[in-house]
């Protein structure tokens, strides 16, 4: 399996799955934002950081087969729950929406590119800041 970056895991914890560093970096510093671009065999990482904490991750990770990406699809809902149950919110035509019961993680789901993001209410707020 690929290895899996934790939602407000620090720089530093994300650096010892990955200690060849990022191999992009960006920073946005009307947003607060910054977002640093992980590649390995199993695909991209986009990790988006307020102060040292990341606050939204996009797993770009590619599956073999149908059945190895519906066995992602129920693995990522487990790694990301932490005791809480998911709401669907929505089909957008390209993927599903979820909210988490707790309303502290938002998580959304490409059907068509097999892709997720995981996001934090923070970020949500801050990446919708306007410059």
């Amino acid at each position: 399996m690929f290895p899996i970056i934790n939602i407000k895991s620090t720089k530093e914890e994300i650096l010892t799955i990955f200690p060849e560093g990022p191999s992009e970096k960006k920073t946005d510093d009307r947003k607060g934002l910054e977002q640093w671009v992980f590649t390995n065999q199993y695909g991209r990482y986009l990790v988006a950081f307020i102060d040292d904490a990341a606050h939204s991750i996009i797993f770009q990770i590619e599956s073999a087969t149908e059945e190895a990406r519906k066995e992602k699809y129920y693995f990522m809902l487990g790694k990301f729950q932490e005791g809480f149950k998911w709401k669907f919110l929505a089909d957008n035509g390209s993927g599903y929406l979820f909210e988490r019961e707790d309303k502290q993680l938002f998580a959304s789901w490409s059907y068509l590119m097999d892709i997720w993001s995981f996001h934090t209410p923070e970020y949500r707020a801050s990446a919708s800041k306007k410059p």
